[in-house]
């Protein structure tokens, strides 16, 4: 019996598939969005992500011609000022010092974490680690849902962003945490915060 031959998709070419890579790089959807129409286009996620890469302003004026951090960069932390982002996470640097609370919240030692934010003081709150994750953001992703609770009543900043821009709500749902996903909600997390990854909000 003869058997109908089954056609065989053809392979992209390397230039075709290198091209549908970039365009799903974030830096490159974001010059994209620049060259199409311009400045306006940009979302505060854009210009958020733009400023924490180091990278971003050469790419730029790769791709535009165009000097970005002379250019545009002071009017993108103008608008970052602005909203409803917290600057603090795009200053502050990692150090090894703060490693402990990290650990701390990732195993969620509540009374540890107490004690050692009333020792080193409220600013460890905003710590961030090398993936620019607050204190906040650990606890949230290892559901430690009351941690969550007492790290916002302390002074954390619900809607605090990640080097991906993911808030700890995000990053929760990202990883099933259900029970810091409803503390975090019933806390007034923004359901509609966007990140640099999906560019598309968790609340569905």
């Amino acid at each position: 019996m003869n058997r109908k031959a089954v056609p065989r998709l053809a392979k992209k070419p390397f230039e075709e598939r290198k091209a549908a890579s970039d365009n799903e790089n974030p830096l490159n959807h974001i010059i994209t969005k620049f060259l199409r129409n311009g400045f306006k286009a940009l979302t505060i996620e854009d210009l958020a992500t733009a400023m924490i890469n180091p990278n971003f302003g050469e790419l730029f004026k790769d791709k535009t011609g165009e000097d970005w951090d002379e250019k545009y960069k002071p009017r993108a932390i103008e608008q970052l000022a602005g909203s409803k982002l917290d600057l603090r996470w795009l200053e502050n640097n990692t150090s090894n010092q703060f490693t402990p609370l990290f650990t701390l919240c990732k195993l969620g030692k509540i009374e540890d974490v107490k004690e050692y934010i009333d020792k080193n003081g409220n600013d460890t709150l905003f710590a961030v680690d090398s993936s620019m994750r607050s204190p906040l953001h650990i606890a949230a992703a290892n559901n430690h849902s009351k941690l969550v609770e007492i790290l916002i009543s302390k002074g954390s900043n619900i809607e605090a962003r990640d080097k991906s821009l993911r808030t700890p709500l995000q990053l929760a749902a990202h990883t099933g945490s259900l029970k810091a996903v409803e503390t975090l909600i019933s806390l007034g997390a923004d359901l509609l915060a966007k990140d640099s990854v999906t560019r598309i909000h968790y609340s569905r």
